[in-house]
């Protein structure tokens, strides 16, 4: 028995306590008594005394046996009480048993009594470690118990507030009243049978609440056993799992929508546990090599098929990557063996997924065919290899055509007045009277030469700009070549952003103003030229616009103007021309700012 224990003697006569107290002190076991003789020293006693056992004579003045163990557990449900007393009935021991006593000892047999408090102690015990059990059990899990039938006996709170129901309208019913439908008749007939004979059934269920809306539980059914091994009830023990088959139900459809995307490409999806150093697979490969593989070991880029020259640079990048903390991305190009054995180049692409400390766990990315891509570059600087041959050729044709051109200036000009000196001069021996006017004229048509051959090597000969603005040099070229005509000449705009220009880019405006002042000066016949400048929205312009003879006066598709087209081209600009017969010509051109290298040819 355990030591100091507290007992609760209700007895009006003291000689049967004192019987009681001596009996059991000969079991050598400390007890602490508190004798209770009515009903309102009772009531103190289990509020003061604490009592661990209630020993209850069955008649006490204006208070029974009865009443006191309504009052007993009322105050606590698991104070062992047993009742002794001289003589009851054995239809009233069993009344009293029913009610919640633990034992019943008659006087006579007093002897008995140490063994019923120590079974009665043992009793309560074991209750409330039953009912401590199901308290937590309550708390943690959705409980229910049905009969035989299957008809709801027993409902926890957790299942009232899950399904909807209140207790009351569970109770009774069969576990139809949360049918959803989701199950077919096959799944609920295998239940049925592996807990009707006897065996625990655990799966997954799906109930309908009673809004209607659906809840999913993980299920463990006991089957209760009598004395013949039949079950004659059932312990329902759930759990909610509804959020988690929610998450299952959005993973699932996530991986299908990946499957479609992955089905939707030709590129090759893969995953690599870097600590197992396996990859796995999972799109892709059979359109590019011979067969699909679902696991292939570490490398992930298909070492075997890599061809040996782009190997080891490809894995020691990707290491590099993978043990850099900091990196979140590596990428490579390189070659491979196609399944009907040709070179096929790819481009990979991964991601790496590390832990707080930087290291990496996986690496998940995307191995795609550009041999196509690589292709389209190869032809693409091939076809600008060939531009610019092209292009050279179209260079030196018009340097031909410009050296052609001085020779002409040079013959019918320079040389006639060369060979009008030299006539006059042969005159001169001839004529001796005649020797000063003729050698004055010599002078004139030797200045004249000088003058026309300065003209032909300004010309030629390239600007340089660091020390004269563009508005300057245009200046200086529409005075010697139109002004000196006798051509009025307007220049006008804002120069003021032409230092963002290139010395490339001003050489280019001058040659084209200098090549239509070629242009006006031989074969306009104008009396006027205006030329407007500016540069706006990344756009330069420029206009040059004449009053002379127009387009039946002018070789529109002259040598000049296909020496601005061709200088434009080279800029990514355009140029626009408009005339019509003595109504004067408009040249117009424009080009970007920043020159689209991608488009120019290599000259």
């Amino acid at each position: 028995m355990q030591p100091s224990l507290k007992v609760l003697i209700l007895e009006d006569d003291i000689a049967d306590v004192e019987i009681v107290q001596h009996l059991l002190a000969k079991e050598k076991a400390g007890f602490v008594f508190m004798v209770a003789q009515n009903r309102m020293e009772f009531i103190n006693a289990l509020k003061d005394f604490r009592p661990e056992i209630i020993l209850s004579d069955h008649s006490i003045p204006q208070f029974s046996s009865n009443e006191a163990l309504r009052i007993a557990r009322l105050h606590s449900s698991n104070i062992p009480f047993i009742l002794v007393t001289g003589n009851v009935s054995e239809e009233f021991a069993a009344g009293i048993i029913r009610e919640g006593a633990d034992d019943y000892i008659l006087k006579d047999r007093m002897a008995r009594l140490p063994a019923a408090i120590q079974a009665a102690l043992v009793k309560r015990t074991t209750a409330k470690e039953i009912y401590d059990y199901k308290a937590a059990l309550d708390q943690a899990a959705i409980v229910a118990i049905t009969d035989q039938k299957g008809s709801i006996t027993y409902a926890n709170d957790n299942f009232c507030t899950i399904s909807g129901f209140t207790r009351q309208e569970l109770i009774g019913q069969d576990h139809r009243i949360i049918k959803s439908g989701y199950h077919d008749s096959g799944f609920i007939k295998k239940l049925w049978q592996t807990i009707a004979g006897g065996d625990i059934w655990r799966g997954e269920f799906c109930n309908c609440a009673k809004n209607g809306s659906l809840y999913w539980v993980d299920t463990t059914i006991v089957p209760f056993l009598n004395k013949a091994g039949k079950p004659f009830q059932y312990l329902a023990i759930r759990t909610d799992i509804t959020e988690r088959k929610r998450a299952e139900k959005a993973l699932e459809e996530s991986n299908m929508r990946f499957q479609y995307a992955s089905m939707a490409v030709s590129d090759i999806i893969w995953e690599l546990d870097i600590a197992m150093m396996k990859c796995e697979l999972f799109q892709g490969e059979k359109q590019l090599f011979a067969s699909a593989h679902s696991e292939q070991q570490y490398p992930c880029f298909l070492e075997e098929l890599v061809l040996s020259a782009d190997k080891g640079r490809i894995l020691g990048t990707f290491n590099a990557a993978m043990k850099d903390s900091s990196c979140l991305m590596w990428s490579g190009e390189y070659s491979v063996h196609s399944k009907e054995k040709q070179v096929r180049d790819i481009a990979n692409n991964c991601i790496f997924v590390r832990d707080s400390h930087g290291t990496a766990l996986k690496a998940v990315g995307a191995i795609a065919d550009i041999t196509e891509k690589k292709q389209l570059i190869r032809e693409l600087y091939a076809q600008q290899e060939r531009e610019h041959l092209r292009m050279t050729a179209v260079t030196l044709q018009v340097q031909e055509s410009e050296r052609t051109m001085i020779g002409q200036e040079l013959h019918d000009n320079v040389n006639q007045i060369l060979a009008g000196t030299k006539l006059l001069l042969a005159s001169l021996i001839r004529q001796e009277n005649k020797t000063s006017q003729v050698l004055n004229d010599c002078v004139l048509y030797l200045s004249q030469a000088m003058e026309a051959n300065r003209t032909i090597a300004f010309g030629l000969v390239t600007p340089q700009f660091t020390e004269n603005s563009l508005l300057s040099r245009l200046k200086h070229i529409t005075a010697i070549m139109l002004k000196t005509s006798g051509i009025a000449v307007h220049i006008a705009g804002d120069f003021s952003e032409e230092k963002i220009l290139s010395d490339e880019q001003k050489l280019s405006i001058y040659r084209i103003a200098q090549e239509q002042c070629t242009n006006i000066s031989k074969y306009a016949y104008a009396t006027a030229v205006s030329i407007h400048f500016s540069i706006a929205s990344g756009q330069v312009n420029l206009s040059i616009v004449d009053n002379g003879k127009g387009a039946n006066e002018m070789a529109v598709g002259g040598i000049g103007l296909i020496n601005i087209k061709r200088r434009l081209a080279v800029l990514g600009g355009t140029m626009h021309t408009d005339t019509a017969k003595d109504s004067g010509f408009r040249l117009t051109i424009q080009f970007p700012v920043l020159k689209p290298i991608e488009n120019l040819p290599v000259l």
